[in-house]
């Protein structure tokens, strides 16, 4: 369940801080300062009037209160049972005969990552030490533009 800054305040104002083991927080990759060199790394200048600087808030929160935290950050995530399904934004518009408007001629390039993955690195710092404290960003190997994620969801329904 995804929670504004607010609610997290609260959640940890009710909760007794010693004895949660690990709070593992789904953030998001959308966290970063723009730029023009990408793949964003952990280590990356964080923007704190993006559209997710709630998130950056709640990292903060959690680090303050002394919480034993991790942190993960997805870029774009696909797959079932996703809260924020992207790409079937592009598949209504095509089944809809609908154009598909791409921001910077297509050629801001991103990444996607599969909803398993996702869990997977929820499971992976579950118990492990060396995630204490840290923040991973989540999201597949390869880059895709958005005209390249456009043509790949008209090849599926074309």
């Amino acid at each position: 369940m995804l929670f504004p800054p607010i609610y997290n305040r609260k959640l940890l104002d009710d909760l007794r801080i010693p004895l949660i083991l690990r709070y593992i927080y789904y953030s998001s990759a959308g966290v970063y300062l723009k730029s023009d060199q990408l793949p964003h790394f952990e280590i990356d200048v964080v923007d704190p009037k993006s559209r997710h600087k709630g998130k950056l808030e709640t990292e903060s929160l959690l680090e303050s209160r002394g919480v034993n935290w991790t942190s993960i950050r997805p870029v774009y995530i696909y797959g079932p049972l996703n809260y924020n399904p992207v790409e079937e934004w592009f598949f209504h518009r095509l089944k809809a005969g609908r154009p598909i408007p791409v921001p910077n001629l297509g050629i801001q390039i991103t990444q996607l990552g599969h909803v398993k993955d996702l869990a997977t690195a929820f499971i992976k710092v579950l118990g492990n030490e060396k995630a204490s404290k840290e923040v991973f960003n989540i999201s597949g190997e390869k880059y895709v533009t958005f005209d390249g994620l456009a043509k790949a969801c008209a090849k599926v329904i074309l």
